[in-house]
């Protein structure tokens, strides 16, 4: 009877606290452990009741905003960035295996470096732009009351449409998921990487891409889409004379080309001083792990035991492989004066001949990369047929301003920092 008794209290108990869990989860709190690059915060809402939230955790968060950064950029494969980010000293959280009955510590995992497979894992992770998502929200995007380690914006571009979360005029979330890479097939097919950067005029969503064959036996590509509405179909022909055509009138004009490289000038201090921090990062782990060979070094000196000395240089061995491969790091990093030149070369280039850059890039991540620096949002095709779609601020200083210098002071003065912004990714 008492056996009975303690069981049903023991479910009136759980009841009741994992359905106060499932509340705060759906009002965005946290209920579980931290994630990588968090620590769990209690805090007091204005009922009067505390809650768990998670704020920023060093140096994990930096390494988390670096993976999101670096794969944003499309530059880097996931086995480069997992390189770079665990050369700045990544190590993944220490976990204890405890026995169910005892609660005495069976096993110690974790202190790991990344792999590819965990970044993915990472990156899809929507509570890192603030944003929580899973089974007790019912699936549906809910914003945290605490703010995550990226913006919204880098959050879709490092998911390059795996994932991808979006926001109404009313403040409500909105999540998709595209295709899986693992499941893809011809994502990257370089005849139509441009269907990647302009979408779909009915559904704003990227065309699909194929080679129907005609009655002369050749092949030819088309562009289409119809997803829920009525079908649009484009032949490559008329899809790349049309983006050719636009990508031709903007072309840099002379007289600004002097400002553009001012800024560049600007940009490149900027780019340096993170680039900078990183190289500082990585030195420091550098030193501590030497300061930890040399630890180990005096308790092989001190040993008697013959397996604790093989162990102990087998660490070392291990500890000599990661340091290595961090002062690889380190030398990618180093800065170099003399480059700032040879970076305003290529950005004039860029600005210069808007279509060969445009259409000359040879994989979907310099594609997104360059369009970016275009475009303020993925234009349609109709957009560029038109003519009327939303350039970046630099394009429209060049484009609509051109060589009056008061006008362009002026959108300067009051645009200053997305300019500042635009050109460093334009670069």
């Amino acid at each position: 009877m008492q056996a009975e008794y303690a069981n049903q209290e023991v479910n009136q108990i759980l009841t009741r606290t994992i359905g106060q869990q499932i509340k705060l989860a759906q009002e965005g709190y946290q209920t579980r452990s931290a994630e990588m690059g968090f620590r769990n915060v209690k805090i007091t809402r204005q009922n009067g009741r505390k809650a768990t939230v998670m704020e920023p955790l060093e140096p994990e968060a930096s390494w988390i905003r670096a993976i999101f950064e670096l794969r944003a950029a499309g530059a880097l494969s996931d086995e480069a960035i997992c390189d770079k980010i665990n050369a700045m000293g990544y190590k993944s959280r220490i976990m204890h295996r405890r026995d169910k009955n005892t609660g005495e510590v069976i096993a110690i995992t974790g202190a790991k470096p990344l792999t590819p497979k965990q970044l993915q894992r990472l990156v899809a992770k929507p509570i890192y732009c603030g944003v929580r998502v899973g089974k007790w929200t019912h699936g549906q995007p809910v914003k945290a009351p605490f703010d995550g380690l990226v913006s919204i914006s880098l959050f879709n571009r490092a998911n390059h449409g795996a994932v991808v979360i979006s926001g109404s005029k009313g403040g409500d979330l909105s999540i998709e998921y595209g295709q899986s890479r693992k499941h893809a097939t011809h994502l990257n097919n370089p005849d139509f990487l441009l269907r990647h950067v302009v979408m779909c005029p009915k559904c704003g969503k990227p065309f699909w891409a194929s080679k129907s064959r005609g009655k002369s036996g050749q092949y030819f590509g088309y562009f289409h889409c119809a997803r829920s509405h009525k079908s649009v179909s484009i032949s490559q022909s008329e899809f790349q004379e049309t983006i050719g055509c636009y990508l031709d009138k903007l072309e840099a004009k002379p007289g600004f080309l002097g400002l553009f490289k001012e800024v560049v000038r600007e940009t490149w201090v900027a780019k340096n001083k993170s680039r900078q921090e990183e190289f500082e990062a990585i030195d420091k782990h550098i030193k501590t792990l030497e300061l930890r060979q040399e630890n180990i070094l005096d308790r092989i000196t001190v040993s008697g035991s013959t397996l604790v000395q093989k162990k102990l240089e087998q660490e070392i061995e291990e500890l000599e492989g990661t340091i290595k491969s961090a002062k690889k790091e380190r030398s990618g990093v180093a800065l170099v004066e003399d480059q700032i030149e040879q970076y305003f070369q290529r950005a004039k280039f860029r600005l210069e001949h808007p279509k060969d850059y445009g259409l000359a890039a040879s994989t979907k991540g310099e594609t997104v990369k360059t369009w970016q620096t275009i475009f303020a949002h993925p234009p349609t095709f109709d957009d560029l047929k038109s003519g009327t779609p939303q350039l970046t601020l630099l394009y429209r200083l060049n484009h609509h301003i051109g060589c009056d210098k008061k006008q362009m002071a002026a959108h300067l003065s009051a645009n200053w920092n997305t300019f500042v912004e635009e050109v460093s990714l334009f670069l």
